[in-house]
């Protein structure tokens, strides 16, 4: 008996000596990968095995593996990540061009920058619920990948997240989805369906960029602005735009250039959202604006010789349409009539109804603290009744 005594705290002794003073090594060597220690354990170094098929352990010794910095293992085809881990670094699998599959661990808050960049293998990902964010560039020239299933907690997307996916075709946006870099989508060309997120205000630019099998878009209510119409240069197959009911800044100057090709822009009414007039492709040199709709682009009737425009009291927004024209009237169903000459609105780009639901939005873009690039097209706005003729 005590014998036993002393050989078990021997080994007790022994044990405890590893774990602190272990602490001092700075590599460790397992059967299949190295480690070093971190603060809430220990972070894989390397891969050391042959196996294509790597399963990461869940602990090394006493450790808990709770980080990983590389793999070092291009040939690799699937990786398992365990739960325990929650931080892996960036990069940490770009150009794995072998690579089909990976299980992520539950408990990582994002997906690093390029994590899986040039893994154009890899066919689908499964994100874990508790991934907040995905890193720039992260599934970058992935072409194999057709499936994303999202966790409903991500609110940030970073830019160029899935450029040139090639291979994805129909996309549903967390609702949790707040903030979206640029140019998340350019390239997909096999996108053909996309579902927005319920909570991003604003499209951003390059964010559909030559997606050219996208065939119909739905604007959910809360988005209030298009940052740049590039967003949709090159989808050459959008049929219909629906949606956009509180949509209303955007930057219109290229529509022409970006949308020429689009069967939507094709339409003698073409309607960006259901609410917003981009451009009149009829023959009339008096136009009668469709009811329903809010918002009419500068460039509406550019290249057009157009003598009068009879606006809907649905109307709430005009912007400059007069600026090519050499005298234009503008018709509105309840306020009357004015005539409007080159050069009698200089400087103002936006003509707005007062009291309407855009007329807040309006004053605040207008703003000062709102206008720090200089560019907001609100600036010097006036109202309907401010030039219409009493």
């Amino acid at each position: 008996m005590k014998y036993k005594m002393i050989i078990i705290v021997a080994l007790a002794c022994t044990i405890l000596g590893v774990i602190y003073f272990g602490r001092n090594i700075k590599e460790l060597n397992g059967i299949d990968f190295t480690y070093e220690f971190n603060d809430n354990g220990v972070t894989v170094t390397q891969y050391k095995g042959s196996d294509k098929d790597i399963k990461i352990p869940s602990f090394f010794w006493f450790w808990k593996v709770t980080k990983i910095s590389n793999i070092g293992y291009p040939d690799a085809e699937s990786v398992y990540i365990p739960d325990t881990v929650t931080y892996v670094e960036e990069d940490l699998f770009k150009d794995y061009v072998n690579l089909t599959s990976v299980r992520l661990s539950e408990n990582c808050t994002r997906v690093s920058d390029w994590m899986f960049d040039n893994c154009n293998k890899l066919v689908s990902i499964n994100i874990p619920d508790n991934v907040t964010c995905i890193g720039a560039y992260a599934f970058r020239d992935c072409t194999s990948l057709k499936t994303v299933k999202f966790s409903d907690q991500i609110w940030y997307i970073q830019q160029f997240a899935f450029m040139n996916c090639t291979s994805l075709d129909n996309v549903v946006l967390p609702n949790g989805l707040e903030e979206a870099g640029i140019c998340i989508f350019e390239g997909c060309t096999g996108l053909r369906s996309v579902t927005l997120s319920e909570s991003c205000s604003i499209i951003t630019s390059g964010m559909f960029l030559n997606c050219s099998s996208l065939e119909s878009l739905y604007i959910p209510d809360c988005v209030t602005a298009v940052l740049y119409l590039d967003a949709f240069k090159g989808c050459t197959s959008l049929k219909s735009i629906k949606g956009g009911k509180n949509m209303c800044g955007s930057d219109w100057g290229q529509a022409k250039e970006y949308f020429a090709d689009a069967p939507w822009y094709q339409e003698e009414f073409a309607m960006f959202g259901d609410y917003t007039l981009a451009r009149y492709n009829g023959n009339e040199k008096e136009v009668v604006i469709p009811d329903g709709v809010k918002i009419i682009w500068a460039t509406a009737f550019d290249g057009l010789d157009i003598d009068k425009v009879v606006i809907p009291d649905s109307v709430e927004v005009i912007f400059g349409i007069w600026e090519n024209q050499e005298e234009i009237e503008l018709q509105f169903s309840d306020l009357g009539s004015v005539s409007i000459k080159n050069g009698d609105l200089e400087g103002v780009k936006a003509l707005v109804r007062r009291g309407s639901s855009l007329d807040e939005y309006a004053t605040q873009q207008a703003a000062p603290e709102n206008n720090v690039y200089g560019k907001s097209v609100f600036v010097g706005f006036k109202y309907f009744d401010d030039v219409v003729v009493k």
